[in-house]
């Protein structure tokens, strides 16, 4: 596995787990960050769902086996934290992916010249680039305890603010905790926030394509901003999302597209095993608006989810030709 790739592969691996905002993680962010995600691994991993994710990444992954062997790293185990940041969303490769967790630099360094990659240092800390890779990544230990990657700007400005010890503004920071915890305060496993509106996470393409066919899905361009989060408690999955719109108007529009869009799926169920899955996962969806803000929440049973999980797993192996038995939920 390429060496510049290594976190990449560990926040691919995790991403279905995102932060307590870390202090140093938090140094790490761009200050004009428009886009922001975490996960809160450690806490993920520790709950009965986390731990049913983790038994599908066993033995028989071969890539994370291939990680392990070349890197001595273990995502499952030693990355507490991840947090995503751009200050360029729609730009592709451009942002970073840090972690938190416990690293063996020499192990690495000695993977990353084996492979042929570049090395620089930057403010005293060795940056590696130019791994085989086509896309000018790069990554960087600034100690044993942190990991960052990226494109080669950003994993150098990152550094920068690294050995400055500088946090984003107040106004960022505040917004970060917000997306960071649930309504009650408590710490979700996964969040994201964006600042921007989504059509500037997903430009339209060159072609014009959509048009008016994709009405209902083309109305979530009208959304200005947007922060959610999923929280594994003991016996659920709760997922919660605030859409920010233009007006109070659009934000009740908003709900009734949800709601229409839930119920085509929950038409479908009858005819397409998958929809019915997901349709009686959105059976509990609450849906409001407060002013121009329309307000989506979901508790699952977390057997309910690992059953639909199992499900779907088993149906690509099907389809792949390679049946094999799902795992029992736990």
């Amino acid at each position: 596995m390429k060496t510049s790739m290594l976190l990449f592969a560990c926040a691919t691996l995790l991403a279905g787990s995102a932060l307590a905002t870390d202090a140093t993680l938090l140094t790490l962010i761009p200050p004009d960050a428009k886009v922001v995600a975490g996960v809160r691994a450690a806490q993920a991993a520790s709950s009965p769902f986390g731990q049913f994710v983790l038994s599908h990444l066993g033995p028989g992954q071969q890539g994370l086996q291939q990680l392990i062997d070349a890197s001595g790293f273990d995502p499952r185990h030693d990355v507490s934290e991840l947090l995503l940041a751009t200050a360029t969303p729609g730009a592709r490769g451009q942002g970073i992916v840090s972690a938190r967790g416990v690293f063996d630099p020499a192990r690495i360094d000695s993977l990353a010249r084996a492979h042929g990659c570049a090395t620089a240092m930057v403010m005293g800390i060795t940056v590696y680039r130019n791994c085989g890779d086509k896309n000018n990544g790069a990554l960087a230990l600034p100690d044993a305890t942190t990991a960052v990657l990226g494109d080669l700007d950003s994993v150098n400005a990152a550094i920068a603010r690294y050995r400055a010890k500088t946090a984003p503004g107040e106004s960022l920071q505040k917004q970060i905790q917000a997306a960071s915890v649930d309504s009650a305060g408590a710490p979700n496993d996964l969040w994201f926030l964006s600042l921007v509106p989504l059509a500037e996470l997903n430009p339209p393409s060159p072609d014009g394509a959509g048009g008016g066919t994709h009405q209902n899905l083309n109305a979530f361009q009208k959304v200005q901003q947007a922060s959610g989060g999923i929280r594994f408690t003991s016996d659920s999955v709760r997922v919660a999302a605030q859409l920010v719109m233009d007006t109070e108007k659009d934000a009740q529009a908003m709900a009734d597209i949800i709601r229409f869009l839930a119920g085509m799926i929950q038409s479908n169920s009858q005819k397409n095993p998958s929809a019915g899955a997901f349709a009686s996962l959105l059976s509990g969806m609450n849906l409001t608006t407060n002013a121009n803000v329309t307000l989506v929440a979901l508790a699952v049973p977390e057997a309910q989810v690992e059953q639909l999980l199992n499900s779907l797993q088993q149906r690509r192996h099907s389809q792949n030709g390679s049946a094999q038995p799902a795992q029992p939920a736990n």
